[in-house]
């Protein structure tokens, strides 16, 4: 099986080539969800897993990167700004790192001691904005002030991407499949990874056959 997104096993057999040539997705014949968590699609001449995660969360990524680059980040502004409490170390980096929040839809400041305001959120987030917040702001200080403001900034869209999509467990309609097979296909998997995470197996039907002993 060739993993895409992952080197394979060391015991793997021959891999096959990576994905190539334009609607490669769209073709594929989606049969069914197994697991409420992969995507099982037949292709031409393989079988086609596909971590429905994993998959949206790289067209999210890909799409707020681009938006991004373009300063056009949706947001969603709060009706009365929602007040949240953090840990004074954090709180600092609600400054530090303002220019870095703001280019991804949170419009973000202080409002005293540990306190701080939430004027904005990103657009179509899915999880609560709060945990999201705390979860960046967490990921930015481990990272350092170091690193540079492209790396940062990828860690934030990384995390608004993954709270920003289908999860694992979630039921789709496969009229919801076939949209998101067709968004794969404008995604370049060879470039940055969000998390490194594999996007899907493909297993050709010889490798089937001979599992069977055919």
């Amino acid at each position: 099986p060739c993993w895409l997104g992952a080197p394979a096993p060391a015991a793997a057999p021959p891999a096959l080539e990576p994905v190539a040539g334009p609607g490669y997705f769209a073709h594929l014949r989606y049969l069914g969800q197994l697991d409420r968590t992969y995507l099982v699609c037949e292709g031409d001449g393989e079988l086609v897993l596909l971590d429905q995660h994993a998959a949206h969360e790289r067209i999210a990524f890909q799409r707020l990167r681009d938006r991004a680059e373009r300063d056009e980040i949706a947001v969603q502004r709060m009706l009365f700004p929602s007040v949240i409490e953090l840990p004074a170390a954090e709180a600092a980096l609600v400054v530090e790192h303002a220019a870095v929040l703001a280019r991804v839809g949170f419009d973000v400041e202080p409002f005293g001691g540990g306190a701080v305001a939430v004027k904005a959120v990103p657009a179509g987030l899915r999880q609560d904005a709060a945990a999201v917040l705390r979860e960046l702001l967490g990921d930015l200080a481990e990272r350092g002030g170091s690193r540079a403001v492209t790396e940062r900034l990828d860690q934030v869209l990384a995390t608004v991407a993954c709270h920003s999509v289908v999860r694992a467990g979630d039921v789709l309609a496969a009229d919801e499949v076939t949209a998101l097979l067709g968004q794969m296909d404008g995604v370049d998997f060879r470039a940055h990874c969000p998390h490194g995470r594999p996007v899907l197996l493909r297993i050709g039907t010889s490798e089937i056959a001979r599992r069977f002993g055919r």
